[in-house]
């Protein structure tokens, strides 16, 4: 089928896709982590358009709420076509995450932290946050994902992409979409190119201003509302020691 010909059906079928069959069952807390979602989902197909950094995703189960793993599953296995492994989030994860950094000399398609809440949590998401494209020589940054599970203090989502969610039952969804890696990424592969052939269509607008991350922002935040995925915002800027005191004559 050709895309444009029947772009109105098409991406009809690509947001009930994304929407309903694959997010309609987790519990996001509100539109924004709906939308800071499919951002994530999208991101891996766009890395070679976004030549400016792009931020650290942070996926938070506040309280009982379950379901971070499997989402951050979700929006990776179905890109990347694999199944993810991930780091611990353990004291000595923080070192181990700087020397990948410093020292891997191969391009890193993403990077995934599982974090239970050690006491090293908030420095490890700073060392993700702080992964910029330019320490990476010319390669492209990887696609960076930290879950926050339950029962733990929610971490500072200032300079982060926040997607929280709410509490759900154990058996809190009735189909599992990651069963067939190979037939998700083609689905998952399909329904993103329809989107950003809606944007297209569109003349490319521009998500919101985000002096951090702008090419990212202006991308894919014009992706979702091309498409009329509601709630995306830029994260709030980091504040720094140095920021802090700035406004202090």
């Amino acid at each position: 089928m050709d895309i444009i010909q029947h772009l109105p059906e098409a991406n009809a079928q690509a947001r009930a896709f994304i929407l309903e069959d694959l997010l309609g069952e987790v519990a996001f807390a509100d539109l924004s982590s709906r939308a800071n979602a499919v951002a994530l989902m999208l991101l891996p197909f766009l890395r070679n358009d976004i030549e400016t950094p792009y931020p650290l995703h942070l996926i938070q189960a506040g309280g009982q709420a379950r379901g971070a793993s499997y989402l951050a599953k979700l929006c990776l296995s179905g890109a990347f076509g694999r199944p993810m492994a991930y780091l611990a989030g353990t004291p000595d994860d923080l070192a181990r995450i700087t020397r990948l950094m410093d020292t891997s000399h191969h391009e890193i398609g993403y990077l995934w932290v599982k974090n239970d809440g050690h006491g090293q949590s908030e420095a490890i998401a700073d060392a993700l946050a702080s992964w910029r494209a330019a320490d990476l020589t010319g390669r492209q940054c990887a696609v960076r994902v930290m879950t926050h599970g339950s029962g733990v203090s929610p971490l500072n989502a200032a300079g982060r992409v926040p997607i929280t969610l709410c509490p759900r039952p154990d058996d809190w969804f009735t189909r599992d979409p990651l069963r067939d890696l190979k037939d998700l990424r083609v689905l998952i592969a399909h329904a993103a190119s329809v989107l950003v052939s809606q944007w297209i269509a569109a003349n490319r607008p521009q998500g919101p201003d985000c002096p951090n991350f702008p090419q990212w922002s202006a991308i894919i935040g014009g992706i979702l509302q091309a498409n009329n995925i509601e709630g995306f915002q830029p994260p709030a800027p980091a504040i720094t020691q140095d920021s802090a005191f700035s406004t202090q004559d």
